[in-house]
């Protein structure tokens, strides 16, 4: 379930986006024109109303939806008569457009409030798959395959710590082997944020190894730069499907108000020169990825940072390792998202403006 802050960041966009000007405005019950909005999800807003440190997030997210009921890229000023929420909805894994809202059954409207997590897939999934339709195959823990030995050590190392801590307890000797008591048992003994003193170089080690063998063998799946092109599409949710992004910036200083193009607005305007990956070192396994893409019309060079942090999932040793892909480039200076503030034409053709688009207004 999504956390009760961002069901009301949500909804007030919705409602900006309904002419709802003041966060006083809102109503007691959901306008008509919001689908798919059950009562306990608007009492979650109303609490949310009621909290003073959401004030400004939640008028953000209200001035968001003003402006884009009013941008001449958007809904130019025409209230919409059906706004759909998709709320807890899970994705099916073959969306690429992560949409929250749908206006009018056309405008897909992304909200973005204080993120920089592009995609959160399984590690297999995007070093292997290259985020493709995922396949059908059984998910593989990421350590393990990657640094089995560096992982299995650990896991030991974990085994004697905590059957020295606790001598009543015993787990398996491989961690293929542990049952929902003995994850529990880990999760409460290793509950602290920081490794135990002892444990902590086994640790460092396997982070070592997971980002140095994963950034090889991302690298190597990354055969040539079309490969590479369409995977930095898929992670920064380019797809077949334009759609907008509303929300504020990680620092929280900017607003985004963007709308996101396609491969063809893509071609059309950039070329991809270069796509790299490097292991990083930080206290989890974190491969860097960069892109350098070229501007056709300026021949200017802009650069596209980002990381990928693979971590536990529900705790240590609990789950298989999930992959976040983060993004350290601002959203407004990522080739291919364009602003739909920047209504007057100029002369560089680049991801601030929309000369492109203006050619079809």
């Amino acid at each position: 379930m999504p956390a009760k802050l961002t069901v009301a960041t949500e909804l007030c966009t919705a409602l900006g986006t309904l002419g709802y000007e003041t966060l006083k405005e809102i109503p007691a019950s959901p306008p008509t024109e919001l689908d798919r909005v059950g009562p306990s999800d608007w009492q979650n807003l109303l609490a949310s109303l009621n909290n003073s440190d959401h004030f400004t997030t939640l008028s953000n997210a209200l001035t968001n939806g003003n402006a884009f009921l009013k941008a001449n890229s958007a809904l130019r000023g025409r209230l919409p008569r059906r706004i759909e929420w998709r709320g807890p909805t899970r994705t099916t894994g073959f969306e690429m457009v992560p949409a929250d809202l749908r206006i009018d059954h056309v405008y897909l409207v992304s909200c973005k409030y204080a993120s920089n997590v592009l995609i959160n897939p399984s590690p297999m999934h995007l070093f292997d798959n290259l985020l493709q339709i995922r396949p059908t195959s059984t998910a593989k823990n990421w350590y393990h395959e990657v640094a089995q030995d560096e992982f299995v050590t650990l896991f030991q190392k974990t085994k004697t710590y905590i059957e020295n801590s606790l001598p009543s307890s015993y787990l398996p000797d491989f961690p293929s082997s542990l049952k929902p008591n003995d994850k529990a048992l880990i999760k409460e003994m290793l509950s602290e944020s920081r490794w135990p003193p002892q444990l902590l170089p086994y640790y460092q080690s396997l982070c070592d190894a997971v980002a140095t063998n994963t950034a090889n063998r991302w690298r190597k799946n990354l055969s040539d730069l079309k490969t590479q092109e369409l995977l930095l599409w898929r992670m920064l949710r380019i797809s077949e499907a334009p759609y907008f992004m509303l929300g504020v910036a990680k620092d929280a200083r900017e607003t985004l108000r963007l709308r996101i193009g396609t491969p063809w607005d893509w071609n059309s305007l950039f070329k991809l020169k270069t796509f790299e990956v490097s292991p990083k070192i930080a206290g989890q396994p974190t491969v860097s990825w960069r892109a350098i893409v070229k501007e056709k019309a300026t021949l200017n060079e802009l650069c596209i940072k980002g990381h990928v942090e693979i971590r536990w999932s529900h705790g240590r040793f609990i789950q298989n390792p999930e992959a976040k892909v983060y993004l350290d480039t601002p959203y407004k200076e990522i080739p291919g998202y364009f602003s739909i503030e920047d209504e007057v034409p100029s002369n560089r053709q680049g991801p601030h403006n929309n000369s492109f688009f203006s050619l079809f207004d």
